[in-house]
């Protein structure tokens, strides 16, 4: 495990580009939504697509907090909210479906953590794994890094879990040369494993993926997979050749963003094929009303 880790962060790092990525917001605010990706059955293969959204304010014992929902992509499922307050890089959340400590406010993200610096970090997904409180684990921040290629010029935070401080200042569990486990945090956004699993990573990419991020419709991450896995027979489809973009069986408007979340083109085919300049190299997020794909002009 700890081999495979290892390589992975050295790789991202390797391939790095040197200056700063992007990190221009703390988004737990209202407007925001995560998609997340679930693997489940054979290997790899997709069980689910889960929704989480922060919609709406709710008043708490004179505290303005934020109501963050999770469900299916269809709809299904929903759970009752838990509630988000931030704190300049600071990410607290109170979970009232929990029997111990519902009625406090716990750590789920802290991006302004500096590489050697740690904190506790409380899941935000107790409620799933079975927990009757918090699910805590001691999150150490490794390195803060971007890549353009992998995570749209965002901020990167590489992490490693332990058990507790004292764990991670003896080098590690028994028995184990150093974490327990080590994740990604997209700076402002959340874990590249689905926003709710804030400290539980179970290797990176595990058994959840982020497919997609966005705040008010402005897309703020995509990895491009949204949809493939479980393309509906009607989805419209989409192909790049050249600098050309052809869009085909979208019937409202389709639009195109950079890796910075700009609109840079809006396409209007009305369920016909239409075609697009796109205005030169890089990552292209295209989103036709459900369906969102990426595609690299080189």
């Amino acid at each position: 495990m700890k081999t495979k880790i290892l390589f992975v962060i050295s790789a991202i790092i390797s391939i790095t580009s040197s200056g700063q990525g992007i990190y221009d917001h703390n988004y737990f605010e209202d407007g925001t939504r995560w998609i997340t990706e679930v693997h489940g059955g054979p290997p790899f293969m997709v069980h689910r697509m889960e929704v989480t959204e922060i919609s709406g304010e709710t008043v708490i014992d004179g505290v303005t907090a934020l109501n963050m929902y999770h469900s299916f992509l269809d709809g299904t499922n929903q759970e009752p909210p838990l509630y988000i307050r931030t704190e300049g890089d600071k990410v607290y959340f109170l979970d009232p479906e929990l029997y111990v400590d519902n009625d406090k406010w716990h750590l789920a993200y802290d991006f302004g953590l500096k590489p050697g610096e740690g904190c506790y970090i409380y899941s935000l997904s107790s409620r799933h794994i079975g927990g009757k409180e918090p699910y805590a684990l001691y999150i150490q921040c490794v390195a803060t890094t971007w890549n353009f290629m992998l995570f749209c010029g965002r901020e990167l935070m590489i992490v490693e879990s332990y058990t507790s401080k004292e764990e991670m200042e003896q080098g590690g569990p028994a028995g184990l040369d150093g974490p327990l486990d080590s994740g990604q945090w997209i700076m402002g956004i959340g874990s590249i494993n689905g926003v709710l699993d804030n400290n539980r990573f179970n290797d990176i990419g595990g058994s959840c993926a982020l497919i997609e991020a966005t705040n008010n419709g402005k897309t703020l991450y995509s990895n491009g997979t949204l949809g493939i896995a479980d393309a509906a027979a009607d989805a419209p489809t989409m192909s790049v050749q050249g600098n050309e973009l052809t869009v085909s069986g979208a019937a409202g408007a389709v639009s195109v963003y950079n890796c910075a979340g700009n609109l840079v083109r809006t396409i209007a085919p009305g369920g016909t094929d239409a075609t697009v300049t796109l205005p030169g190299k890089g990552i292209y997020i295209v989103r036709a009303g459900e369906t969102t794909r990426k595609f690299t002009v080189n």
